[in-house]
């Protein structure tokens, strides 16, 4: 977290590329995305499934923390996620 321009995607991509190279998974995507995609999981029943499918990466990147707006109980949904993946690596 910080100001705009500093840098922070730009090293976020770095390390998702070194993580890659290291022969990891990642999953890279704004907050905003990921929540409106939970949020259709939900709508359609698949959200158990969704979440599964974040959680099996090794590394998730989340950008844009705070610049865009979710939708409404998009906090929750990014609470499960974390949940999740904090769940699968204990």
């Amino acid at each position: 977290m910080g100001p705009p321009v500093t840098g922070k995607s730009h090293l976020a991509t770095a390390l998702a590329v070194e993580a890659v190279k290291a022969g990891k998974s990642v999953a890279f995507a704004t907050l905003a995305d990921i929540v409106t995609t939970l949020a259709k999981a939900e709508r359609e029943g698949t959200l158990r499934e969704r979440l599964r499918f974040l959680a099996r990466a090794s590394l998730l990147v989340v950008d844009e923390i705070g610049y865009l707006p979710v939708v409404p109980g998009g906090g929750n949904l990014f609470f499960q996620l974390v949940n999740a993946r904090y769940e699968k690596a204990r």
